[in-house]
């Protein structure tokens, strides 16, 4: 079966069946095929699943009680870490931020990145466009100001940041509204996984919910597509197979995780959570979840990595 390429529309061919990670999520997701192109090294889920599903899936399901993905309750005592540290150390190795004022953190999640960066530079104006209705409070909480639709943004983005979002996303043309509410000198920053596609590859314990899969030479491919001026491309994190491990790890604790299977669970944690102290919950989390040698290893630059991060400047006249 071959299928026309979504960034280069040259013919792919199929590379591997779906693997899920929470099994139940076939509901969302339906059953796909990933297809890999030769020509620009991007690959793509086929077909892709229905938007509205999706959009429901990341807003009400995506970190739902007892799912890989559910805020700890000790995430802003866990942003002085060494991978969150490095995303600001990188960033500002090429960006002079007392020239930036606004940034948009797109699908930004708890806001790490944006929310360090106005701790270390306040006057930055912090914006976010996330769905996840798990995520509003603790945003408003960091001083974001939420956007609800980009197409009606009256103004221009200094810098952009989608970390670990356009893998999640079915098509890659977001890119063209980012150019729409950016000027010439704006920075775009993604961060994806960095898939390279030999028999490591099948040995993967699951894709989902990932939707697009990026190598170095597709985000050069990216860049020439869209017009984009390439700053840096470059690796970071812990090596492809530690992250296959924990992969391995995740996949046995959460994929029977289904929608009704949890709900007492999640009435006697909300009750737990006002009876021990905020001190006592962070020290048990720090004993039980909390893996610091996969933060101590994060590192730049190794092509082994399981991050592959990107830094390109709009390429306005």
């Amino acid at each position: 079966m071959l299928v026309k390429c979504i960034l280069c529309s040259n013919i792919s061919s199929l590379l591997d069946l779906y693997k899920f990670n929470v099994k139940s999520d076939v509901k969302y997701f339906g059953n796909l095929k990933i297809f890999l192109c030769k020509e620009c090294s991007l690959g793509f889920c086929y077909p892709m699943p229905k938007r509205s599903k999706i959009n429901y899936f990341y807003k009400n399901i995506y970190r739902s009680f007892g799912r890989p993905h559910e805020i700890s309750e000790t995430y802003s005592e866990e942003i002085f870490n060494t991978k969150n540290l490095n995303y600001i150390q990188y960033l500002s190795t090429f960006i002079n931020f007392k020239k930036i004022n606004n940034i948009l953190d797109f699908g930004s999640g708890t806001g790490d990145i944006a929310y360090l960066l106005k701790k270390k530079f306040n006057h930055l104006n912090i914006y976010s466009f996330e769905k996840d209705k798990y995520l509003v409070k603790i945003l408003k909480d960091r001083s974001y100001k939420i956007i609800k639709s980009l197409k009606n943004v009256k103004y221009k983005f200094d810098l952009i940041i989608g970390c670990h979002v356009l893998e999640h996303l079915d098509s890659i043309n977001i890119i063209n509204l980012f150019k729409e509410i950016s000027h010439k000198d704006t920075f775009l920053f993604f961060e994806t996984p960095n898939n390279i596609f030999n028999n490591k590859f099948y040995s993967r314990p699951y894709d989902s919910p990932h939707l697009l899969f990026f190598s170095k030479k597709s985000f050069k491919v990216i860049g020439k597509k869209f017009k984009l001026k390439l700053i840096d491309i470059n690796f970071a994190s812990y090596s492809i197979d530690e992250n296959f491990l924990q992969m391995s790890l995740v996949k046995k604790k959460f994929g029977n995780w289904k929608e009704k299977k949890f709900y007492l669970n999640s009435i006697f944690k909300k009750v737990i959570k006002k009876l021990f102290p905020k001190k006592i919950k962070h020290f048990l989390n720090q004993i039980f979840l909390k893996d610091d040698r996969f933060i101590e290893n994060f590192i730049l630059g190794n092509e082994d990595s399981w991050c592959l991060r990107v830094l390109y400047k709009i390429n306005k006249l």
